[in-house]
């Protein structure tokens, strides 16, 4: 197929950017100018050449063309078309000045410097990039076959809320225990200054603690403690209060510490 010699020609080229892979792509398709691809195939010949991270074992193949097909947009993607109302005050994102660099990893593989950003209100984890007229897209990235996502600092997973919703979940630690962050906005009318207006409500956290398979919730420090088994409980209770541990304020490395913590209990 003609777009695959493309994509061939492209990747023997070794490019080493991916400043230098999108002017060089654009060359190599002015001499085919007959040619006529889909509008969004270049999005997956664009991530197959990005740097991989080294988290996760390569496995072979075209990228993400070849995961999602032929077209990754019109066949598993959708283009993200959310517009707040007029007015508004806030946004929807998690990362409220704009996308930050990140990875996803997709059956195994990993891909990075990707432009990134998390709908709240729609839960929906959002790609950004220049289509081949140099126009800003953003496209919505489907859950299928999703293993996990970086943006910025923060790890993230795909997981299953207790109300039987998809959504992507912070994530903070690894192995037989790990806490979740589960984050939402909401729009909402405000009559504040006499005339309504949209509002977007800060983000509502809601907190689990994940243990051998099972997901507990917790607001404080007395319920974290509950989820684990009595033999444990007294240990983690006083881990908490001899480092002044508050888990509604504490932050993402004291968590880190404590789930360590927790892991020689659980699992010693």
């Amino acid at each position: 197929m003609e777009w695959f010699k493309i994509y061939t020609t492209a990747k023997n080229a070794k490019f080493k950017t991916n400043k230098t892979f999108l002017s060089d792509l654009m060359i190599i398709l002015s001499f085919r100018e007959e040619m006529s691809l889909a509008r969004y195939t270049y999005l997956g010949i664009l991530l197959s050449l990005m740097p991989v991270c080294p988290v996760l074992s390569q496995e072979p193949g075209n990228g993400i063309d070849s995961l999602y097909g032929f077209d990754p947009v019109l066949y598993n993607g959708r283009h993200y078309r959310y517009q707040p109302p007029t007015g508004v005050s806030g946004n929807q994102y998690l990362f409220t000045s704009g996308f930050e660099q990140g990875c996803i990893a997709v059956r195994g593989k990993s891909y990075c410097n990707l432009a990134l950003n998390y709908d709240l209100l729609n839960q929906a984890l959002l790609l950004k990039y220049k289509n081949q007229a140099g126009a800003n897209v953003v496209i919505e990235i489907p859950d299928a076959w999703l293993e996990y996502v970086r943006i910025g600092y923060m790890c993230m997973e795909p997981a299953r809320r207790q109300d039987g919703q998809s959504a992507l979940c912070q994530v903070i630690g690894s192995g037989p225990v790990k806490v979740r962050y589960y984050r939402r906005k909401e729009l909402v009318l405000d009559n504040v200054y006499g005339s309504p207006v949209y509002v977007f409500t800060e983000p509502v956290r809601e907190q689990f603690v994940f243990i051998l398979g099972q997901e507990y919730p917790y607001h404080k420090n007395r319920e974290f403690v509950r989820a684990f088994d009595a033999s444990v409980q007294i240990k983690i209770g006083n881990y908490l209060k001899s480092n002044n541990i508050k888990l509604r304020k504490a932050t993402d490395d004291v968590v880190a510490d404590l789930v360590e913590y927790c892991h020689t209990q659980v699992n010693p």
